[in-house]
């Protein structure tokens, strides 16, 4: 055969093989390009049902600019002042109506893995306690807000479009209403008005904690740190729905009340908390029935694992009207008030 002679195979005996390891790496590609639709589809249908509350918390302190359109308790639902009922409130075109339910009755629910024995009497710290160790002027109670901008709708109706949170008529001004309600009838009360992260969720719990232990670390004398928020709740048709009490001709917020744990095990302080939460529970409704509605055991420490006896308390909901929240901060003082006197006379 010469050098420059074409050189022909018989490609009878010649066999194309696919290539297994290729077709593993088309279907994990497949695979994982269905994983992340799928993913995105979730994503979508979740953000579209809690568009009101995802909206609220990005918007909730983004400078005066955003509070243009706060809801305006007295000129949509001018009858709130009065006893609370509205019957002649126009709701504006594309609110959705906020249902008034009156008094949603009393429950409680245990989130953790945890027991606990109700058996025996609670024995609150009470002021004599205080007053004989730290003086008559040593502040008993702290008043403080993990979210101080959280506001109330005007309690007819609401919007998509309403914020959520608001420089004025917020929970700071409830508790700022508490704490001076508390300093009129003597108990000394301090409160913890302050902004976190900004208004962010980020790093808000860890600025709330070294606020409270700066605040517990200069006033040793803080038997009880109440943290006021308000709750919301959205149905899935966008619906909102209100509780009530009516005292003397006006309506009234209801409260939950919210004591942590540690999933399922309990501190004795936290253990501590969840009984004075449902001593105290006890004592307010047989005053005012149903106007605690919630008693929640959550398996979250909610930064109540520190010394004083610690107590999340919702004050309404986002459906309440401010003045129906701001009624139910003064009738709260007054019935702590009238609890610790009463647990003073039986210690």
């Amino acid at each position: 055969m010469e050098r420059g002679d074409i050189i022909v195979y018989d490609d009878s005996c010649v066999t194309i093989e696919t290539s297994k390891r290729r077709s593993k790496k088309r279907l994990f590609k497949l695979f994982k390009r269905l994983l992340l639709l799928f993913l995105l589809i979730c994503m979508v249908a979740l953000l579209i049902k809690f568009f009101p509350i995802i909206k609220g918390l990005f918007e909730k302190n983004s400078g005066s600019d955003n509070l243009t359109n706060e809801p305006n308790n007295e000129v949509n639902n001018p009858s709130n002042e009065g006893n609370g009922n509205s019957t002649t409130v126009e709701i504006p075109e594309g609110n959705i109506k906020i249902e008034a339910l009156g008094k949603f009755e009393y429950i409680s629910i245990n989130e953790s893995g945890c027991e606990f024995d109700f058996s025996s009497e609670f024995s609150p710290t009470t002021l004599n306690q205080i007053y004989e160790k730290y003086g008559n002027e040593a502040p008993v109670v702290l008043i403080t807000h993990s979210s101080i901008k959280e506001c109330y709708s005007d309690g007819v109706s609401y919007s998509t479009n309403d914020y959520f949170y608001s420089d004025k008529k917020c929970v700071g001004d409830i508790g700022l209403l508490v704490c001076e309600e508390l300093n009129s009838l003597g108990i000394n009360a301090i409160h913890l008005n302050e902004l976190y992260a900004s208004g962010g969720i980020l790093n808000s719990k860890a600025e709330y904690e070294k606020s409270l232990s700066e605040a517990l670390v200069k006033y040793p004398s803080i038997s009880y740190v109440f943290n006021i928020s308000r709750g919301v709740k959205i149905e899935d048709d966008l619906t909102m729905k209100k509780g009530t009490i009516s005292v003397d001709g006006a309506e009234h917020a209801q409260l939950s009340f919210t004591s942590g744990t540690s999933w399922d095990t309990a501190s004795q302080n936290q253990t501590r908390n969840v009984l004075f939460a449902f001593d105290f529970a006890n004592f307010v409704n047989q005053k005012q029935d149903c106007f605690v509605f919630e008693n929640k055991i959550s398996r979250f420490a909610l930064s109540q694992n520190v010394a004083p006896t610690s107590l999340n308390i919702d004050i309404g909901t986002y459906a309440n009207s401010y003045e129906e929240a701001s009624r139910s901060g003064k009738l709260l003082a007054m019935l702590f008030y009238e609890y610790i006197m009463e647990k003073s006379k039986v210690s």
